[in-house]
């Protein structure tokens, strides 16, 4: 293996789901602050949208479940 790919590969390892949160807010910010020119909007918006969806079904698949509703026991 190349000492480039061993390099992206470390990278991938220790890139967190934090990380990509404070990915999503730099986007934010820059976009507010008018970082973007007009021509980049589409792609910029695009891989926001994608990293938005990513994010919030990782929130959806840690969300603690419930299988009893709050009040009932497994008493028998």
């Amino acid at each position: 293996m190349s000492a480039g790919f061993l390099f992206a590969l470390n990278i991938y390892m220790n890139l967190s789901i934090n990380d990509l949160a404070n990915v999503k807010q730099a986007i934010e910010l820059a976009a507010k602050r008018g970082a973007f020119q007009a021509s980049e909007m589409k792609l910029i918006g695009e891989s926001y949208e994608n990293l938005c969806a990513f994010l919030e079904s990782v929130v959806a698949q840690n969300a603690p479940t419930t299988s009893n509703p709050q009040g009932e026991s497994n008493d028998s």
